[in-house]
């Protein structure tokens, strides 16, 4: 599977991006909200159902956004 670049909000006049920060540029200039990774993850909500979510997490692991998957475009490395 390929990386994930970045989402972006697919249903706004004025969409949200989120894109994975460059460990580079992250030398100069550290932040809690920069991007490591974005996932692709999903949760079981009954037995036969789920739904599916990108997840992004910043370079300490902690979870920092999630939107459902149906409600974003997907940019690939």
């Amino acid at each position: 599977m390929d990386k994930i670049k970045s989402i972006s909000e697919a249903f706004s006049t004025q969409p949200v991006s989120m894109i994975v920060t460059d460990p580079k540029a992250r030398a100069q200039y550290q932040h809690d909200y920069d991007i490591e990774k974005i996932d692709a993850e999903r949760d079981q909500i009954g037995q036969y159902e789920y739904v599916d979510y990108y997840v992004g997490y910043n370079f300490e692991g902690k979870k920092i956004f999630k939107y459902l998957a149906n409600s974003v475009n997907v940019h690939y490395q």
